[in-house]
């Protein structure tokens, strides 16, 4: 009997022991990590034709202007390594995002041939390289970020060409986009929770803000009668390029 008693006190205090270790393990988040995000991106920019070729919209004087609001999902590449004092948790992290967020729109002036020309507006690719703090809550970590970032925009416009009798000329390839890395900042917030000593599921959110571009582009327009006019140019500035990326994440903590 008394070695039963010895055998389930001892028992309980390695159990009490494995607890207390698990417990502190799951509230320790220094180190390397590396984890994959996914979820809805979603943009808004203002483009504004500001000039458009004058040999073959004389009478326009610039200024359409319309919203783009792009929409699509998103996958992302994070790494990162934190350092922990207490319940304050810090470090750098990188990220790579790959965006399918686009909008497109019809211009309704006469500036680009008579409404026919489609505007459309492309996140691709985003880079970041920053700093976040935290707060460490037993298995839980509530964060903040911020950093420097490149992002990959594109912006296009088709031309359709309409003809007299409003069909479309056959001809037409009228369609011509350029694609431009831009510098900006991104700010973000989220929550991690550990499942266990290497493994974290969590919530993140990023704002990107890439600023105002102006975009050169030039398309080949055809006249009524389907005939080759030559390389219509445009002039396109989008204003307040931002987007937003809102994801689940999975990070595996090398420990």
């Amino acid at each position: 009997m008394k070695n039963f008693k010895k055998s389930a006190i001892a028992a309980s205090a390695i159990a009490l022991m494995s607890t207390s270790v698990f417990a502190q393990n799951q509230n320790n988040w220094a180190g390397n990590y590396l984890g994959l995000v996914g979820g809805k991106s979603t943009g808004s920019t203002q483009v504004i034709v500001n000039e458009s070729d004058n040999d073959f919209f004389p009478d326009y004087g610039g200024g359409e202007s319309m919203k783009h609001k792009p929409k699509g999902g998103f996958g992302a590449l994070e790494f990162g390594k934190l350092a922990q004092n207490g319940d304050l948790v810090y470090g750098g992290f990188g990220a790579v995002i790959f965006s399918a967020a686009k909008d497109t729109s019809w211009s309704t002036d006469a500036c680009c041939g008579t409404g026919d020309d489609e505007l459309k507006t492309r996140y691709k690719q985003v880079g970041i390289l920053g700093g976040k703090i935290g707060l460490a809550k037993e298995s839980a970590l509530l964060y903040v970020k911020g950093g420097l970032a490149l992002g990959k925009v594109n912006f296009g416009v088709l031309d359709r060409n309409i003809r007299a009798d409003g069909s479309e000329s056959s001809d037409s390839t009228g369609r011509k986009s350029i694609s431009k890395t831009i510098p900006g900042i991104a700010l973000g917030a989220g929550v991690d929770y550990r499942l266990d000593k290497n493994w974290a599921l969590g919530l993140d959110y990023t704002y990107l803000n890439l600023g105002t571009k102006t975009w050169d582009i030039s398309t080949s327009s055809y006249n009524s009668s389907g005939a080759y006019r030559g390389e219509a140019q445009y002039v396109v500035k989008t204003k307040s390029l931002h987007e937003q990326f809102l994801g689940l994440s999975v990070k595996y903590m090398f420990k």
